[in-house]
C-alpha cells in the first residue's frame, strides 16, 4: 500500500508538471502568433500617428498588461507619451507628459528591458521596452503589468524585445517616408510649400476659406538691376514676412517665381482689410 501511494503521488506530480508545461507551451505558441500578427500589422502602417497607439495596444495585449503607452524621446531629452492603451483598468503611465523620468530614459539610453516600480508607489510593475531602430534609441513602450505579477521570464522578455525592435524600425520607416513627402512639397529657396503643395491646398478648400493670389511688384527690376542672388534674398525675406504676418491656421505656398498662393480660413468677411494690412506692412520693410 505505501508503494502504491508513493507511485500514485509520483504519477500525480508528473501529470501536474506535464499540464503546467503544456499550458506554458500553449501560452508561448499564442505569444509567437501574436508577435507574427503584430509584425505583419506594423509592416502595413506607414505613419507615426497610427503606429504609436498600435504599438501600445500590441504590447499591452501580448504581455497581458493593464495599460500601456508608447513614449518617444524628443531631441531635447524630453520623454513624451504619444499614445496610450487601456486594458483591464486605467492606470497613469509615467511619461504621460513632457517631463524626464530618469529611470525610463536611462533604460532607453542603455537599450535594456527593465521592470520598474509602478506609479504612485504601487506594487504594479512597469515593464519598459526600449524602441530602437538602426540608429539612436527613439523611445520606449511601457506596459503596466498586473499587481503582484512576477517579472517576465526569458521567453516573454524575448517577445518584448522582438516587438520593440520591430516597432522601432517601423517608426524609422514612417519618419523617412514622411520626410520624403515633406521634401517633395517644400520649396527649396523659401522653405514654404511649393506649387505641388499649393495644388493640394486648393484641392482641400472648405466653406468659408478665402484664396488669395499675390506677387511682388517690380520683382523683375530687382533681378535685372541687382542680379538673381538679390532676387532670391527678396523672395526669402517676403516668405519670412508672410509667415509672421499670417495666422498659424492660414496656409501659404510659393506658386512660382514671385507669386504666392495663400489660403485664409474663416477670414472671408475681413480678407480685404487683412491683405491691405499685410501689404502695408511689407512696404514698410522697404
Amino acid at each position: 500500500l505505501p508503494i502504491c501511494l508513493t507511485i500514485g503521488e509520483s504519477l500525480s506530480w508528473i501529470s501536474g508538471r506535464l499540464r503546467k508545461a503544456e499550458i506554458r507551451d500553449l501560452g508561448r505558441m499564442a505569444g509567437m502568433a501574436e508577435l507574427l500578427e503584430a509584425s505583419s500589422a506594423l509592416a502595413r502602417l506607414d505613419d507615426a500617428e497610427s503606429l504609436a497607439p498600435a504599438v501600445a495596444a500590441m504590447a499591452g495585449t501580448m504581455l497581458d498588461g493593464q495599460s500601456a503607452a508608447t513614449m518617444l524621446l524628443e531631441s531635447d531629452g524630453t520623454l513624451l507619451a504619444t499614445a496610450a492603451w487601456q486594458g483591464h483598468e486605467a492606470f497613469a503611465i509615467p511619461g504621460a507628459g513632457p517631463h524626464r523620468p530618469s529611470d525610463i530614459i536611462d533604460a532607453i539610453r542603455v537599450g535594456d528591458v527593465r521592470v520598474l516600480d509602478g506609479p504612485d508607489g504601487t506594487k504594479t510593475p512597469l515593464l519598459v521596452m526600449p524602441l530602437r531602430g538602426t540608429g539612436e534609441p527613439i523611445g520606449a513602450v511601457g506596459v503596466l503589468l498586473r499587481e503582484g505579477a512576477p517579472p517576465p521570464d526569458a521567453f516573454m522578455d524575448g517577445l518584448g524585445r522582438a516587438l520593440a525592435t520591430q516597432a522601432g524600425l517601423a517608426f524609422e520607416r514612417a519618419w523617412s517616408m514622411q520626410s520624403l513627402v515633406d521634401d517633395s512639397l517644400r520649396d527649396e529657396l523659401t522653405g514654404l510649400g511649393n506649387r505641388r503643395h499649393g495644388a493640394v491646398l486648393l484641392s482641400h478648400l472648405a466653406p468659408g476659406s478665402t484664396v488669395v493670389m499675390l506677387d511682388l511688384d517690380h520683382f523683375k527690376q530687382v533681378n535685372d538691376a541687382l542680379g538673381h542672388g538679390a532676387g532670391d534674398d527678396v523672395l526669402r525675406a517676403a516668405s519670412r514676412y508672410l509667415r509672421g504676418a499670417l495666422r498659424d491656421s492660414d496656409q501659404i505656398a510659393r506658386w512660382g517665381g514671385d507669386e504666392f498662393v495663400v489660403v485664409l480660413h474663416g477670414a472671408h468677411e475681413g480678407v480685404r482689410t487683412t491683405m491691405e494690412r499685410i501689404r502695408a506692412g511689407w512696404l514698410a520693410t522697404s
